[in-house]
């Protein structure tokens, strides 16, 4: 009687491969990212937090501290939103436009012209004071601190 060949020994698969496949069988019939949160846990997590401040290296309360600010920062992002604060944009400003009555005579239309003109060089006088000032204090500020000023 002859005895079958030795059969090979069942490959060993590691804890991990065995999950994988676990989950794989398991949840074959759903997307792939039903798959994902399936497969994120808190308790994972905390033991990769566990495992991380048991590194000896300089760098872990450092990495843990940025972690840290950034999660409450996210998080306060979201609370701040839900909470309802809210900026309010400002108010328009809506310039209307004055038009001359239709029995105007010359006369006042003349007077008009030469009040808008008054108006007109008061507000361009104001502006280039401002200008003047702005570039006397920059020219200051460059005599100060040694930087070159050029007068354009």
């Amino acid at each position: 009687m002859t005895t079958p060949p030795p059969s090979r020994p069942p490959r060993r698969r590691t804890p991990q491969a065995l999950t994988e496949a676990k989950l794989r069988s398991a949840y074959s019939d759903q997307p792939e990212r039903i798959r994902y949160f399936k497969r994120v846990s808190p308790s994972g997590a905390i033991n990769d937090l566990v495992e991380m401040l048991k590194w000896d290296s300089p760098w872990r309360i450092r990495f843990l501290a940025l972690a840290g600010a950034l999660t409450v920062c996210v998080a306060g992002g979201f609370m701040i939103e839900s909470s309802g604060f809210r900026i309010e944009p400002r108010k328009f400003e809506i310039d209307y436009v004055d038009l001359p009555p239709l029995d105007e005579t010359e006369a006042q239309k003349e007077a008009r012209y030469e009040r808008n003109r008054i108006e007109r060089d008061a507000r361009l006088q104001a502006n280039r004071e401002r200008f003047e000032r702005s570039k006397q204090f920059y020219r200051e500020l460059g005599e100060a601190t040694g930087v070159d000023v050029d007068d354009e």
